[in-house]
């Protein structure tokens, strides 16, 4: 799925265009008129944009589309037919400016915003937390770690409760780490 930013003019690549044979056209005059939208399942209608389509490179050819043509956030499908060529479309899925920004640019910074929170939470105040939860496998990067026999446990944010313990495989004549605690 191709991704636009609503209501902004864009340029877009459509193609490849091919003959019967399937082979590349590379000639071809795309007016306005040629490329027909379908908004959210709508009836086709000519793109709004005035600009002819433009040859690129081995049968793509470039298609501008104006504010009007992105105005409204959901499916389009872009559609083009020319002589000699088969049909040509491509789908794609325009999305208001708060949601592009975050998804597709970053710029919005709510990307940032929500890293943040999820990176800089202080783990000890999420509670119900499942055994193979990433909070758990972090815990066993970041916080103590004993090993007592064939016992593994990986404890809390507070180093003294633990969050959860595994048996070990134990070879005698391996060097053991008895602990881990980062402080």
């Amino acid at each position: 799925m191709l991704y636009l930013r609503q209501a902004t003019s864009q340029t877009v690549m459509i193609g490849p265009y091919v003959g019967s044979d399937g082979g590349a056209i590379t000639g071809l005059s795309l007016t306005q008129s040629t490329f027909m939208l379908s908004v959210n399942g709508a009836a086709f209608t000519a793109k709004q944009e005035t600009t002819a389509g433009s040859h690129r490179i081995l049968g793509y050819y470039s298609a501008m589309l104006n504010s009007s043509d992105t105005a409204t956030a959901g499916r389009v499908l872009l559609v083009s037919s020319a002589a000699a060529a088969q049909p040509v479309w491509h789908e794609y899925t325009i999305l208001d400016g708060a949601h592009y920004d975050d998804f597709i640019t970053g710029s919005s910074g709510v990307f940032d915003m929500r890293r943040g929170q999820v990176l800089g939470m202080d783990m000890s105040s999420i509670s119900g937390v499942q055994a193979r939860s990433p909070v758990n496998a972090l815990r066993a990067l970041r916080n103590r770690v004993t090993t007592s026999g064939s016992i593994l446990t990986v404890y809390k944010e507070d180093d003294v409760s633990s969050a959860w313990a595994a048996a070990l495989t134990v070879n005698a004549s391996a060097s053991l780490i008895v602990e881990s605690d980062p402080g």
